[in-house]
């Protein structure tokens, strides 16, 4: 080789030298980071789940990640998922927003992987945190060809496709998986599987049933299906919402059935109204969104529901009946007539309400009007029951009546009244509806109420049925009308009752009218009962002795279509007539339905002359009855002697 002119072979070679040293230096100055440090070993990567949890209350967290993390670039969002009490969180949430951070620097400018990563919320959360891979796969790179790859890249490479295939393993233990061998078909398309529940059909495929447009079925503690065809059913609590309609070819029964039988429900003064209220915890605050719970969610089955009431004043509940295809029976028990009260409110004109054909009973409460403008204590309408459910009730005053019950509804006792006020009336029925007394009891007024129209009012084919031996303790203002009776209403007493026992009887007259009358029984006292349309009707022990009114005694009623009455005068009257009112009631004319005859008798004592004597049928009165008209002229009666009629009907 030739040297450049003026340069010798010498200095060329030293040259050269120098040349090769600058680039040998150059070399190694750039292979060596300026901290003279390389990078960590890459870990093995755990056969263990890449999840992480932790439990908040009121924090950001700051949570270590807890595996290694091999994602390229800033977008960890797509590295894990953070699930915040079950709920996958977004990273960039408004109220639950998170990001993911490195105490080694700045996300995408670390080496990887990261295996101290940590999650900090964006604002304090409270709940239990889930930390779980999730890398999105990716590879924005590739190594040169046609030359090495240095181990730890190899490293991070295959760790990273490892870490990916665990994740996925992970996922594929928490999705829906059929037995090996089968494949599922695609689901319906979107438009088709909207606001459609998902079911399975005959194949075991997945497919769309029942439409639920933005409704919600909650079945308490769960529903069970049980059967083969109709299919049943049972549940504690069953909520339909605005409704859930069941279409098909074959029958379908829903029963709402209870937990227990019976079930009780509790109502406390500090209780709230919702949920089931189905323990004293969970006590509600009115009676009356527990009947309208059990009116909505529960078939009784004909068994009874009880609604506790704790100590407090409450307001007045309504049970409505049948609900759900079944008979409501609802006990209202409070906690003693001295430490619970329930009352008319304003829109609850009573302390409670038997509507409909529902069954309830009351028991250790004081019920009240409240001065509630035509307020009762108990009312029943449209065939509607009441009763009570033990001696420890209290009829406190009410505006109306202590108890109504009308339109073919009842009222009966069982248990002795003990009444401490009244209002208009103290016992009101009409409407060919019935209130009874207990039997062997003694019922007691107490305080001297003032029943400003009348003690016990009968109208319209009803009846006050005053059980046997049940005497009554205590008095009423003397100015109270024992009892006003009209359009066939009567008055039952039973064998061995003294009549004028009954309150006020002997203070205030009775007052009678529309062929009302007083039934009573013959036995060794001779109980004088009265009858007749008179306007008034006295009764007394010597009753006086006038065309239209009297006294009888029946021997035999009680619904039988036979028996006889005896008419027993006080004077010795020439000629006068009654109308009876039988205790029969037949519906349709003679021939349709029934009749009745009647005739005099000659025991005790034989009718004078010109004496006649005739059934009647009254078809104008609603219901309709049969009746006997009695007559006689220009012969005197016997004083104090036994007149009898006999009837029979058919």
């Amino acid at each position: 080789m030739l040297a450049p002119a003026g340069q010798s072979l010498i200095g060329r070679m030293k040259l050269r030298r120098a040349l090769l040293g600058l680039i040998s230096g150059l070399a190694l100055f750039s292979a060596v980071p300026a901290t003279a440090q390389a990078p960590p070993p890459v870990p093995a990567l755990p056969d263990a789940p890449r999840i992480t949890s932790y439990s908040l209350s009121a924090q950001t967290c700051a949570c270590a990640v807890g595996f290694a993390l091999y994602g390229d670039q800033t977008d960890y969002q797509d590295w894990v998922q953070v699930w915040l009490n079950g709920v996958n969180v977004a990273y960039n949430d408004p109220l639950y927003g998170w990001v993911l951070s490195s105490p080694s620097g700045p996300i995408g400018s670390i080496s990887l992987p990261i295996t101290n990563a940590i999650i900090t919320f964006n604002s304090a959360q409270t709940g239990v945190v889930t930390i779980v891979g999730a890398q999105r796969p990716r590879r924005l790179s590739q190594w040169s060809e046609n030359r090495g790859v240095a181990a730890r890249d190899l490293n991070v490479a295959v760790t990273d496709i490892i870490a990916q295939l665990r994740e996925l393993w992970d996922l594929r233990n928490r999705e829906l998986l059929a037995e090996g061998g089968f494949t599922f078909n695609s689901l319906p398309i979107q438009a088709n599987r909207a606001n459609q529940g998902f079911c399975w059909d005959n194949n075991g495929q997945p497919t769309t049933c029942v439409s639920v447009p933005g409704s919600t079925l909650s079945a308490g503690s769960g529903i069970t299906f049980t059967g083969v065809n109709p299919t049943s059913i049972s549940t504690a609590t069953f909520a339909a919402g605005a409704g859930i309609s069941f279409s098909g070819s074959g029958p379908t029964t829903i029963n709402a059935l209870r937990a227990a039988n019976p079930i009780n429900f509790y109502v406390a003064s500090s209780g709230t109204d919702t949920g089931n209220c189905l323990t004293v915890g969970t006590a509600c605050h009115t009676g009356q969104y527990v009947a309208n719970l059990i009116g909505s969610g529960f078939d009784l089955g004909g068994a009874q529901a009880t609604i506790n009431f704790g100590t407090g004043t409450f307001c007045g509940v309504q049970v409505a009946g049948p609900q759900n295809g079944g008979l409501v029976t609802v006990e209202l028990l409070g906690n003693g007539s001295a430490n619970t009260t329930v009352e008319a409110c304003t829109g609850i004109p009573f302390g409670a309400q038997a509507l409909n054909g529902a069954l309830v009973s009351v028991g250790s409460m004081t019920l009240s009007g409240n001065s509630i403008s035509n307020a009762n204590d108990l009312i029943a309408q449209q065939g509607g029951h009441l009763q009570l459910a033990d001696a420890n009730v209290v009829f406190a005053t009410a505006p109306k009546a202590l108890i109504e019950v009308f339109d073919h509804s009842t009222f009966n006792a069982v248990y002795p009244l003990n009444i401490a006020g009244c209002g208009l009336y103290g016992l009101l029925a009409s409407t060919l509806s019935s209130i009874v007394t207990g039997t062997s009891v003694t019922n007691t007024i107490s305080n001297t109420p003032n029943c400003t129209a009348a003690f016990v009012d009968l109208i319209d084919g009803s009846t006050f049925d005053w059980g046997t031996s049940n005497p009554w303790s205590g008095s009423l203002n003397a100015a109270v009308v024992a009892f006003t009776m009209n359009l066939n209403a009567s008055f039952d007493t039973e064998p061995g009752d003294t009549f004028t026992a009954f309150p006020n009887v002997r203070v205030q007259p009775p007052t009678m009218g529309g062929n009302s009358t007083v039934y009573g029984e013959s036995t060794a006292s001779l109980t004088y009962v009265c009858i007749g349309a008179a306007a008034s009707c006295p009764i007394t022990d010597a009753p006086t002795w006038s065309a239209g009114t009297g006294t009888i005694t029946v021997d035999k009623w009680s619904g039988s279509l036979s028996g006889s009455v005896v008419l027993v005068p006080s004077t010795t009257p020439t000629s006068g007539n009654f109308w009876i009112s039988l205790p029969i009631s037949l519906d349709g004319s003679t021939g349709n339905g029934g009749v009745c005859t009647a005739s005099p008798s000659g025991l005790p004592t034989a009718w004078p002359t010109n004496t006649s004597v005739s059934a009647y049928y009254e078809a104008s009165n609603e219901p309709p009855f049969y009746g006997i008209y009695v007559n006689w002229t220009s012969s005197a009666m016997t004083a104090s002697a036994g007149y009898r009629i006999s009837y029979q009907c058919h």
